[in-house]
């Protein structure tokens, strides 16, 4: 499993191909965790001085756990990878994936100020 605990700068990350320049940051929109367009998906993470968020990039992740499904649908990918980086464009996580379009879910431990966000390739994309 790909996983890093951090303290999430400004509470908020982002999956993104970072080698596209036309990357459209989503308008945050209050009481929602995650929100998308079609080159970024943003996440609401819990704030850095409440602890430290588990966040992890997986491909078909199984939700044993019962985690809130918050995110299903996919971005434009140019560069080859698909990553999750903070607001302040620090890389946390990254896969190769085929250009063309990344489908993924995203999954949170609670729906307000999660601590742990899975963000799970779907198996329909061709590594």
């Amino acid at each position: 499993m790909n996983k890093v605990i951090v303290n999430v700068p400004n509470a908020i990350l982002f999956i993104v191909d970072l080698k596209n320049n036309e990357t459209v940051i989503p308008v945050y929109i209050p009481d929602q965790v995650a929100s998308a367009t079609d080159t970024c998906v943003s996440v609401a993470t819990q704030a850095p001085e409440d602890g430290e968020t588990e966040v992890s990039l997986v491909v078909n992740f199984e939700n044993s756990l019962n985690y809130h499904h918050v995110f299903e649908g996919s971005i434009s990918i140019y560069g080859g990878k698909i990553a999750v980086v903070t607001a302040e464009l620090e890389t946390l996580l990254e896969l190769d994936v085929p250009n063309g379009k990344a489908a993924f879910s995203i999954f949170v431990n609670d729906v307000h100020h999660p601590s742990v966000v899975i963000v799970s390739l779907l198996n329909k994309n061709t590594f």
